[in-house]
């Protein structure tokens, strides 16, 4: 416990280093400066934006985006609504992030172009639209690689590599991470370096080369610990303990898995990473289980059951399930174990079907994506093309030449069509109209043990009974299924998921008629008739609900899913 006492002293002491400016300062600093040393400055100003604790880093952006665009700096208030997303909802995030990208198109400036798009990128991962964050980071890539060498691709290779990993596309994934490493070789206590270092690991963990992946944990954490440590680098040392705790228990180190969990839960707590205590405790949960302690195994299965509620994760689940199927075993409680290897089955098959629905997406987003670069291309080549003739031709051609324009500015806008089909908002934000008076969120207190029920009870109907395939369900027939009232089902839908109820059910919808056109098992039915399978009461209301979550309209996606399968 002394080690862990002088730990804490140490990262205390680590952590309060910040930067010698103020922001206050570097913001008078930034209007008097030429743009050359503004630009510096910015910079400077948006890193204690990332390095400062949560709540300082929340108060300095929502400062910046109130005051910044009073002092007349464009370039700073773009970088704030991209760099500001991670304060902010779904819907919020993206609007700010097209905000920016606005902007920065009609400054003309490439730079903050790509990283608008690198963001949205980001913020469509985490929401689980794979195909459109690929096409937005090859947008962001082709963007770079136009600006010139000078312009480092890290960040947004190595976030089209996550998206390969979470497709389970691994040997895709560690060429595009060991081509960033190679790339970024000069700087190995970047924040950048650690985290490839760590993505390589879990790719040994898949691979099952748990004593590599354990030597690029310990070397990450050699490097984490070798730099000056700010509140960014905090949330590293929670997942680090975390997958450390884990390959020691692949490779029966009881022991260091042990150390490893005491320490990821400390830091975990400390740096209120909870997101990270559910892997923790399944980490504990399994190692009671492999030295015959199954109370104790139990125990702990069940905190991290409770925190997966908040925090969700299929491979969480996985693991939980197989543990409490196994400790129920152990004591020789048949009917749970049974149970829980039922839930073990469905969570192994929700997990393959993502991966699955990734791969497909990635390779859905790429296809297409090349497509209309090759249909621009092609277009661009006719149009210089067309000069050529136009400047040699004689007054007899010019017939011949007019309606050959005709043509090529026919082309041109059905690529032009095709190319907002699918570059439109994948996810539409909610509007004031969006909401009816009773669904409306309020500023009224609500009990949030209540609210948390009534969400695990929505969401078990939703999963479990596909509540949301009957095409006359409603706020208020589901609350009486569930045994409360309305305008509480409404407030908790609002908190948790930042929608109103239709929104939500026809959001679902929306999943389950992409699953099943990708799957195949719909190829004898036409848009109606998905439409009606799907909950819909109608094609009109399918076709809108579907361009609204998707950003394409149904027979584009058919069409062009039948051609990559």
């Amino acid at each position: 416990m002394i080690t862990f006492f002088l730990l804490l002293c140490f990262l205390s002491s680590a952590l309060s280093g910040q930067s010698s400016y103020s922001p206050d300062s570097l913001l008078v600093l930034i209007k008097k400066s030429p743009p050359q040393k503004a630009g510096e400055l910015e910079e400077l100003l948006i890193e204690i934006m990332y390095t400062a604790p949560y709540d300082s880093a929340k108060s300095l952006s929502e400062k910046l985006l109130r005051v910044v665009p009073g002092i007349n700096n464009n370039s700073l208030y773009i970088k704030t609504l991209i760099h500001s997303y991670r304060f902010h909802s779904y819907n919020d995030k993206i609007r700010m992030l097209n905000k920016a990208l606005s902007l920065a198109s009609d400054k003309g400036n490439a730079y903050l172009m790509s990283a608008a798009y690198e963001f949205k990128a980001i913020a469509f991962r985490d929401n689980s639209m794979t195909d459109s964050a690929m096409i937005n980071a090859l947008k962001a890539k082709d963007l770079l690689e136009e600006l010139g060498p000078e312009y480092k691709m890290g960040g947004v290779l190595q976030l089209i590599a996550d998206l390969h990993y979470y497709a389970g596309q691994y040997d895709i994934a560690e060429e595009t991470y060991s081509k960033v490493l190679a790339e970024n070789n000069e700087d190995k206590n970047s924040w950048r370096y650690i985290t490839l270092n760590n993505n390589i690991g879990l790719i040994r963990i898949k691979q099952n080369r748990f004593a590599e992946a354990e030597q690029l944990f310990r070397h990450s954490l050699a490097v984490l610990n070798s730099r000056k440590m700010n509140y960014a680098d905090s949330s590293g040392l929670p997942y680090l303990y975390r997958k450390m705790a884990e390959v020691a228990l692949y490779q029966k180190k009881f022991a260091e898995a042990e150390n490893h969990f005491i320490l990821g839960e400390i830091f975990s707590i400390r740096f209120r990473q909870t997101a990270e205590l559910p892997g923790l405790y399944i980490v504990k949960g399994s190692l009671c289980y492999e030295q015959g302690e199954a109370d104790s195994a139990l125990f702990y299965f069940n905190k991290a059951k409770q925190l997966d509620e908040q925090y969700p994760d299929f491979g969480n689940q996985v693991t939980l399930y197989h543990g409490l199927a196994d400790t129920y075993g152990l004591l020789n409680d048949k009917a749970k174990a049974n149970e829980y290897l039922h839930l073990l089955l469905a969570a192994k098959n929700r997990e393959d079907s993502v991966r699955y629905q990734a791969k497909y997406m990635n390779t859905f987003a790429e296809y297409n994506y090349k497509h209309y670069i090759q249909e621009i291309e092609h277009y661009k080549n006719q149009q210089i093309f067309l000069v050529i003739i136009i400047s040699g031709i004689t007054l007899s051609l010019l017939i011949t030449g007019y309606f050959y324009i005709k043509m090529i500015r026919a082309n041109k806008k059905l690529v032009e069509k095709n190319i907002e089909a699918v570059e439109g908002p994948v996810h539409h934000e909610l509007s004031a109209a969006d909401f009816s008076d009773e669904d409306t969120k309020n500023t009224g207190e609500i009990d949030e043990a209540r609210l948390e029920k009534n969400i695990a009870d929505l969401e078990r109907l939703m999963t479990q009974d596909k509540l949301y395939l009957d095409k006359d369900i409603s706020l208020g027939k589901a609350a009486d299924i569930l045994g409360t009232n309305r305008t509480y089902l409404s407030k908790a839908i609002n908190r948790v998921y930042n929608s109103n109820f239709n929104s939500y059910v026809n959001e679902l919808r929306v999943r389950e008629a992409i699953h099943l056109i990708t799957s195949g098992e719909l190829q004898h039915l036409k848009i109606d008739g998905i439409a009606e399978k799907c909950g819909f009461s109608n094609r009109v209301s399918f076709t809108k609900a579907f361009q609204k979550f998707t950003g394409v309209s149904p027979s584009f996606f058919i069409k062009n899913a039948k051609n990559i399968t």
